[in-house]
């Protein structure tokens, strides 16, 4: 009969049903039940305007909380500042100082995990553990921590924190390394973006280092609309930037301008090549160069400029430049080879930069390096080459995670395609890269859609088809998840592509929720999920709340079951 005391008490809400349970270990069921009635004659008396479901949550907070040491009741407020999660390393390093010694938050955090206030999202062998605290729950820590004085501080230490750790990161992109560093980053998106948030609102440097450490980040992963928000109005924040800080950013934001089609993208690289060549930067110089360079071939422009660009890394290539800076002006001098259809000085260029990259382990090269000579072979009609350059290139860079590179991927393998005849193969490809580049924000430039002839070619499939099969075919390419367009690009067009097309699936699940719940089958964390599918992890577990309530259960396992019943892999 207690028991059910504390059930209707709670209104049967699940959340506050758990944090009650934790007590068993040391309350008997009559006790809770008691503690809860005087926790709502408080509450009744107190908050008169909240709905009686907020007022039940709201005195089960405030009892759970009232029960904790005081240790446990400071770190709970603190760990408020962290958003969708966070590491040991990061509680330790922002919550562990000022009455909370370092060694003693992770017996703090398990102490918390054990009365259910925090979540243990467990990770596979050799990956960190990841905590966070359900969003209820957050919302109320955030209102201790306001009350005890330490929001300011603490946000200034997350922000800190954020910062090393994306500094740390950003050379860490261009090596062996690349794909783990990427997935970090992506599981501490939103903490990156509270700590951008925090630093650009408090003036300074610090917000403008952190958007310059991103990126990198921002273009691989697809975010290129966010990074280019962020690094603009770090661009504009008020106070003064070292010409060095400045420059960086001109470039960072340049790059990104490029992939958006954006003809502004010149005027900032000129600007960025302009600061570093003024702070006599060989090394940065020669980068900002070759970002120019690609700007003006991608978006078609100044040609007389070009030809100046190409002069000067021709020079430049044969001076005391490191090894990454030359690899990386090779690519510029090879595509503009291509872009002339000199394919031969292409290959020998790029192989030139491929060498250099495989020594560095730099993945972003050698990927860019693998890419032109691909479109090298499709335009000496070597179409089997082509195929298998675009394929290999194709299955790194999913790995990767770098979206908009598999853009331009299934863009090259359909120009394949209707090369050998396969219009519909083509259609499907290509209208998977078209929502790829809806996905993160980048569009055709003038080169591509030149080299790739893509208008002719569209209008070839559309002509060889029919327009009824062309744009049936369109909708079903768009309607593929990125994993199903990739599965499918690798297979050539040995399978049928209408087995890709959407398929019925049992208790009303959208193919994304089947997605989310197959990985979620197998095992992995909402953080593991949320880099394979390119999405957060609060997206992730927003998807799974959806599935369990379409399925009829409340957990991982039961839900894995359902998976499993209904062969949804």
């Amino acid at each position: 009969s207690a028991v059910a005391r504390v059930c209707r008490r709670l209104d049967g809400m699940p959340l506050a049903i758990e944090l009650a349970a934790a007590r068993t270990r040391v309350l008997s069921a009559g006790q809770i039940a008691d503690r809860l009635e005087e926790s709502f004659r408080m509450l009744r008396s107190t908050v008169r305007s909240s709905l009686p479901r907020q007022q039940t949550l709201r005195a089960t907070m405030d009892w759970s909380f009232g029960l904790l040491y005081e240790e446990e009741k400071n770190l709970f407020a603190r760990l408020s500042v962290f958003t969708d999660g966070f590491t040991l390393a990061a509680a330790e390093e922002v919550c562990g100082a000022d009455g909370i010694d370092r060694d003693e938050v992770a017996d703090i955090l398990f102490r918390l995990a054990e009365k259910s206030l925090l979540v243990v999202d467990r990770r596979e062998e050799g990956e960190q553990t990841r905590f966070r605290l359900l969003e209820t729950v957050r919302e109320y820590a955030s209102e201790r921590l306001q009350e005890n004085g330490e929001a300011r501080l603490l946000g200034s230490r997350h922000a800190a924190y954020f910062l090393r750790l994306a500094e740390r990161a950003a050379p860490e992109l261009f090596g062996p390394d690349q794909a783990t560093w990427l997935g970090t980053l992506e599981a501490e998106h939103d903490n990156l973006r509270s700590a951008l948030g925090w630093a650009l609102g408090e003036g300074g440097e610090a917000g403008l280092r952190l958007a310059n450490a991103l990126g990198e980040f921002w273009y691989m992963h697809g975010h290129l609309e966010e990074g280019r928000r962020w690094l603009d109005r770090g661009l504009a924040s008020t106070g003064s930037h070292s010409p060095l800080l400045r420059a960086r950013a001109l470039e960072k934001v340049g790059w990104i301008a490029i992939f958006q089609n954006d003809d502004e993208a010149t005027t900032l690289l000129e600007e960025s090549l302009r600061l570093f060549k003024e702070l006599g930067d060989e090394q940065a110089s020669a980068l900002a160069l070759a970002g120019l360079g690609w700007a003006l071939l991608y978006l078609a422009g100044d040609e007389s400029r070009l030809l100046t660009l190409r002069a000067e890394a021709e020079v430049l290539r044969k001076g005391s430049l490191d090894r990454w800076t030359l690899s990386h002006l090779l690519t510029f001098l090879a595509l503009a080879a291509l872009v002339e259809e000199d394919h031969d000085h292409a290959v020998a260029l790029s192989e030139e930069s491929m060498a250099l990259s495989r020594e560095l382990g730099d993945t972003l090269g050698l990927a860019i390096c693998t890419h032109t000579l691909g479109m090298a072979a499709a335009g000496q009609g070597d179409y089997e080459r082509a195929s298998a350059l675009f394929e290999e290139n194709l299955r790194v860079l999913w790995e990767q995670g770098d979206r908009v590179n598999v853009g331009h991927c299934l863009l090259g393998l359909g120009g394949v395609a209707i090369s050998q005849g396969h219009p519909e193969r083509a259609t499907l490809l290509w209208g998977a890269a078209e929502s790829l580049r809806e996905a993160t924000g980048s569009t055709l430039t003038p080169l591509v859609r030149s080299h790739y002839a893509y208008e002719a070619r569209l209008a070839d499939a559309r002509s060889r088809m029919g327009e009824a099969a062309f744009l049936e075919a369109w909708d079903r390419a768009r309607a593929l998840t990125p994993r199903q367009a990739v599965e499918y690009a690798l297979e050539r067009e040995d399978r049928d592509p209408r087995t890709y097309a959407a398929r019925a699936l049992p208790a009303g699940l959208s193919e994304r929720e089947a997605e989310v719940l197959a990985l979620a089958a197998r095992g992995l964390t909402s953080a593991q999920i949320g880099e394979k599918l390119f999405i957060s992890p609060r997206t992730v577990n927003r998807h799974l709340d959806s599935v369990y309530k379409k399925v009829g259960v409340n957990s991982r396992a039961a839900a894995a079951r359902f998976a499993s019943e209904h062969g949804i892999a």
